[in-house]
């Protein structure tokens, strides 16, 4: 292979490891942990990297949650609590988060979807327990979660989906005007229902070709379903999302514009301008199938071999010379590929054919360790699709001088 040929993809290669330095701001989220959440910090690892290079201070809290909201100052303080699996708010919690938001703080209540497996139920989005968390500081909120501890709500759709009916894919005009900054793209969600009294508090809906379900399969409620809302109280302001999966890092590797998503929330709830971009390609130069079968193709054509008389030897020593360039590519970029996920945290890496990426789809593995596995696998499919192609490409000539010089014979006949 053409060294400056490598050298060159080396570079285009290199450019999205340059990021941006660091913003700063005097934000702080105390992300519950104390009350048996379901999903870790672990879990959240894109999310909280993106949020921390914007200068936001992300601090989880697994212990000591009542003494952390009393002494949290409501003007620049962000509490979110996931949906929490195990255990219930004491009075006391209760008691310091309504004052927290009565002074102007910001409370983000995050459910989970809740379906049936072959081992039973999964009743980890706790509605009826976060319930009693937004009537303890509002008793009559017009917003609160659908369906109960023991009861699923789980929205899927059919047909708006990212492979499976419970990944929805969300269009920009299903979110409220004041969160769409920066968003192009659909959302990717998993999430259960938000009930809402009034349209005016939904910050967003599910595809009009949706429905949801109760764990024992029956439908209760189809089209525009609401699963995101606000309401506001004293001087602060209580979220509703009815999915904490999807800021996930699996779920942001379907759509990096979940990310952004949460960033908009928190400069709207705020007043902190927070920015994330939504990476949606990065190593764009071997994004593209055809380069990548390229690389393989032309060293089938190396000049080297061009001497050798023999078309088998040639056939050999072509073979084993793709081979040995197929393997140093893969290395290479799969190399750069574990770099560029452990400094961004966010890669999306084409599998085979291009539209397909999800970085983050191996449980509990680092992103950078699953990003070079699957572009290893990716680079390694496609150079034996090359090398299949030049080995055609080559038989095809042979074919050629066969009909040339049969041609010849039947002319001078």
């Amino acid at each position: 292979m053409d060294k400056k040929l490598l050298a060159f993809l080396i570079i285009l290669s290199l450019i999205p490891l340059i990021a941006p330095a660091k913003a700063q701001t005097n934000l702080t989220i105390l992300r519950d942990e104390s009350h048996g959440q379901y999903y870790k910090s672990d879990s959240f690892s894109v999310l909280i990297s993106n949020l921390q290079s914007s200068g936001v201070n992300v601090k989880p809290v697994s212990s000591n949650f009542l003494d952390e909201i009393k002494s949290a100052d409501p003007k620049s303080t962000v509490v979110v609590i996931p949906n929490p699996e195990d255990g219930n708010f004491t009075a006391e919690e209760i008691t310091a988060m309504k004052d927290f938001v009565e002074a102007g703080g910001v409370l983000i209540l995050m459910s989970s979807v809740q379906y049936m497996t072959s081992s039973g139920p999964r009743t980890y989005g706790k509605p009826g327990t976060l319930n009693k968390v937004v009537f303890g500081i509002v008793p009559d909120s017009p917003v609160y979660f659908e369906g109960t501890d023991d009861n699923g709500n789980e929205i899927y759709d059919d047909v708006n989906n990212a492979g499976r009916p419970r990944q929805i894919k969300v269009s920009p005009n299903l979110i409220a005007p004041i969160l769409r900054g920066g968003i192009d793209e659909p959302l990717v969600v998993t999430t259960s229902m938000v009930h809402v009294e009034d349209p005016k508090y939904v910050l967003a809906f599910t595809p009009s070709t949706s429905y949801a379900k109760a764990l024992d399969g029956s439908i209760i409620a189809k089209g525009n379903i609401p699963r995101l809302a606000y309401i506001e109280h004293g001087d602060g302001k209580i979220i509703l999302s009815g999915s904490t999966q999807t800021f996930t890092d699996k779920m942001i590797s379907l759509s990096t514009s979940n990310s952004v998503l949460f960033a908009n929330i928190l400069t709207r709830a705020t007043g902190v301008k927070i920015s994330i971009e939504a990476v949606k390609t990065t190593l764009p130069i071997i994004d593209i199938v055809a380069i990548r079968l390229a690389m393989t193709v032309v060293v089938l054509y190396d000049e080297r071999y061009k001497t050798v008389i023999d078309r088998n030897e040639r056939m050999r020593l072509v073979l084993r010379s793709s081979i040995k360039y197929m393997f140093i590519v893969v290395v290479l970029f799969t190399i750069l590929t574990g770099i560029e996920a452990a400094m961004m945290k966010a890669v999306f890496i084409t599998t085979v054919y291009p539209g397909r990426s999800q970085p983050t789809s191996l449980q509990n593995v680092p992103l950078w360790a699953n990003a070079m596995a699957k572009y290893f696998f990716a680079l390694l499919v496609d150079g034996a699709i090359g090398i299949i192609l030049g080995l055609i490409i080559l038989r095809v000539e042979k074919v050629r001088e066969y009909i040339v010089k049969y041609r010849s014979l039947l002319r001078a006949l």
